[in-house]
């Protein structure tokens, strides 16, 4: 009998040796081109076929390119054993930093182990300006090494801030955005933006644009123009009481009486805080300027040759006199024979016995386009042989105890 039973054990063992797959956990057959066939159930569609695992070895690794304790180092052969080994996996125990060992998974590939399933370096920086750091997160925050462009194409690139601000030159923004330059280098240059007054897609038709101050450390802010709408009515006074009166030549004076403005005063406006001898025009268009000329008449000048004195006649006064107010565009009215006034309108002033102020209203029109520049002159007509006497008409401003005597002008968009 003991016979028989090592015989069936002997034909089983030679059987076995002879079977090249294998299959643990069944009966049955190994799937094929598996050499080795872990399963509790047939299952053949790729479902749950166990209930269990396989636990690989667990070893102490020793050093990243030793296969020690799996072999000693001492074998005579042992540089071409290392090669035979190609593909041998086991589990490290062992927490190793000084050998960058750490408890994982690792395969042989010939010449040192590499992990099968490692974290992602704790510190790593990547490529252009990338970085990874804590798991496997990737961020901004790295050193460019290549020329980089982005392609926006269709997208939007939006920056979204709590408190960050963005930097461009230092490492300390003081605002949402600073650019910071060097002394050889301008820090920005913005170009092809012309004023436009079309309507854009954040104010809709009609916008209002405002325009940029830079203070000395170049913080920038905006500020609202002297008219924000060209139908607006914008209101100035005179800067300082100006004197009217003809020119002491006679040259160019002669011949038109002060008709077209010649020899008269560039009136200087004032609105707010800022002074100007011109008026600039908002918007592209007709304007209408009506002014209030208030002032202080006085009498006795006499024609004698070519000049003008101040010699009182009191025998032969003076009560009526015309002065003319002149429109130029882009022309300060030096030369009304190349540059004649867009506009002029008389002014007959009758001075009343004992009453030494005047006060008139008068209207001018005036076309142009925005940005034209429109100056005002005011200028009285020349005495003649025949006619020897004139006004001189100082137009005032307003005083502390009296701010109603002033010369004022407001125009508006037609």
């Amino acid at each position: 009998m003991k016979k028989i039973i090592l015989l069936i054990v002997a034909l089983l063992f030679i059987t076995n040796i002879m079977q090249s797959q294998v299959t643990i956990g069944t009966q049955s057959a190994p799937l094929k081109g598996a050499l080795l066939d872990l399963k509790e159930t047939d299952e053949t569609s790729g479902g749950e076929n166990s209930q269990g695992g396989m636990i690989l070895p667990r070893v102490s690794l020793v050093a990243i390119n030793s296969l020690s304790p799996i072999l000693t180092g001492t074998e005579p052969n042992y540089t071409t054993l290392k090669l035979t080994y190609t593909g041998l996996v086991v589990y490290n125990v062992t927490d190793n930093p000084t050998a960058s060992l750490t408890k994982c998974l690792y395969v042989w590939d010939g010449t040192q182990w590499v992990q099968m399933n490692a974290p992602a370096p704790s510190s790593l920086e990547a490529d252009d300006g990338l970085s990874i750091s804590g798991g496997n997160m990737v961020g901004l925050g790295g050193d460019l090494t290549k020329e980089t462009t982005i392609n926006l194409g269709d997208s939007n690139l939006v920056f979204n801030r709590s408190q960050g601000n963005i930097e461009i030159g230092t490492s300390t923004p003081q605002a949402i955005l600073q650019v910071d330059g060097t002394s050889t280098t301008d820090p920005l240059i913005l170009r092809n933006l012309p004023y436009l007054t079309d309507p854009n897609p954040i104010d809709g038709a009609d916008p209002t644009y405002y325009n940029l101050k830079i203070s000395k450390s170049g913080v920038v802010r905006k500020e609202a123009p002297t008219i924000t709408d060209a139908n607006d009515v914008a209101v100035f006074t005179l800067n300082a009481p100006q004197e009217i009166a003809a020119a002491t030549t006679t040259s160019t004076v002669d011949n038109d009486h002060g008709e077209k403005g010649a020899g008269g005063t560039n009136l200087v406006w004032k609105t707010g805080s800022t002074s100007s001898n011109y008026i600039t025009l908002p918007d592209t268009g007709a304007y209408i300027f009506s002014f209030d000329l208030f002032g202080t008449l006085t009498l006795g000048t006499s024609y004698i040759g070519s000049n003008i004195e101040n010699v009182t006649d009191a025998n032969t006064p003076q009560d009526a006199n015309s002065f003319y107010l002149s429109a130029f565009k882009n022309n300060n009215g030096s030369n009304v024979t190349t540059n004649p006034p867009v506009d002029i309108a008389e002014i007959a002033i009758t001075r009343t016995s004992g009453y030494n102020f005047a006060s008139y209203t008068v209207t001018l029109t005036a076309a142009g386009n925005a940005g034209d520049q429109i100056y005002f002159k005011l200028s009285s007509r020349l005495g003649d042989s025949n006619n020897p006497q004139k006004f001189f008409w100082t137009l005032s401003t307003p005083t502390a105890t009296n701010t109603a005597r002033k010369t004022s002008m407001v125009f508006w968009k037609l």
